[in-house]
């Protein structure tokens, strides 16, 4: 979880947190739609990854205090 390096003599403290979860999306993304795009990177970079496209109805919000796009994409049974 931590790069190489990160951890020195001056660490005093170190917070870290890790989750998995197994499950299904309650709309589930097919897997032969997905394209390689291009991601745009905080840092101007634009590299090619693999993204998956689904077309159904989601929750939106947008939270202005952060300025934060918030989608809710929810787990089938949940």
């Amino acid at each position: 979880l931590l790069p190489s390096g990160s951890i020195t003599n001056d660490t005093v403290l170190s917070v870290i947190n890790a989750l998995y979860f197994k499950g299904n999306w309650n709309s589930p993304f097919i897997k032969e739609r997905t394209t390689t795009e291009e991601f745009h990177c905080l840092d101007g970079k634009r590299i090619a990854v693999k993204m998956m496209f689904v077309k159904a109805m989601f929750g939106y919000n947008s939270w202005d205090a952060c300025a934060a796009h918030v989608l809710r994409l929810p787990f089938k049974d949940t």
